[in-house]
């Protein structure tokens, strides 16, 4: 959005140099004339140079914001990576915790103790076997 607000400026900038430009031509021909006076003319390429300097600044802004956003985005894709990573970490970890791959189909209370509840979970596992799969019962 910014950088939005930042090209709509420029292009107003820009449009108001042409316009100064074409002043200070118009000017220049007045003063050949002898219509307008060489400060006329001093003054309307000063003016030119005002908008000159507010649409290089324009153009510094604009860049620097394109570094910054950049940088966020180059932060931000590190951040993913890092992320990505941890989670196939934790999902290695998960898998080391409980090797079997499987549906469960069915989980009931063996005991409950003061140290805790003992739990049976029944799962349906997929195993390869050569060139096809069968299903077995654990």
């Amino acid at each position: 959005k910014n950088e939005e607000t930042a090209a709509a400026r420029l292009k107003v900038q820009r449009s108001a140099i042409e316009d100064a430009k074409s002043e200070v031509e118009k000017v220049r021909w007045l003063v050949e004339q002898g219509a307008k006076t060489q400060r006329e003319h001093a003054e309307s390429k000063r003016a030119l140079a005002a908008l000159e300097e507010q649409e290089s600044e324009t153009l510094r802004a604009l860049h620097e914001q394109r570094l910054e956003f950049k940088k966020l985005k180059i932060n931000l894709d590190a951040a993913e990576r890092g992320a990505q990573e941890r989670l196939q970490a934790l999902a290695a970890q998960e898998w080391a915790r409980c090797p079997i791959d499987g549906k469960v189909t069915g989980i009931r209370v063996e005991s409950v103790g003061t140290d805790g509840i003992d739990v049976v979970v029944e799962m349906v596992q997929t195993v390869t076997h050569g060139s096809g799969t069968t299903n077995g019962t654990f």
